[in-house]
């Protein structure tokens, strides 16, 4: 991938991310949290699996940093609390 694939490949996906809060809000909490069998289990699951796959991106992938030595930037204590607040406005 080049310069400008990456840009349109980062710009999908905010976009996609925009879109997910969208519809998150029509599910409710209830809706969003529950356990649907799928790969991270819950939406609220999925959804953090993006964030930090985006965010080993820009981190660790394009600044040329092993992944290895990365640890997770986001809790699900801390994503749950900044998600529900994101869904609620």
């Amino acid at each position: 991938m080049n310069g400008p694939d990456i840009s349109r490949l980062y710009e999908y996906v905010i976009l996609s991310r925009r879109e997910f809060l969208v519809q998150f809000r029509t599910l409710g909490w209830e809706g969003f949290v529950k356990n649907r069998e799928a790969s991270w289990n819950s939406l609220e699951g999925i959804f953090i699996h993006l964030l930090e796959v985006e965010d080993s991106w820009l981190h660790y992938d394009i600044a040329g940093k092993p992944l290895e030595t990365a640890t997770l930037r986001f809790s699900r204590a801390s994503m749950t609390s900044k998600t529900m607040s994101t869904i609620s406005h």
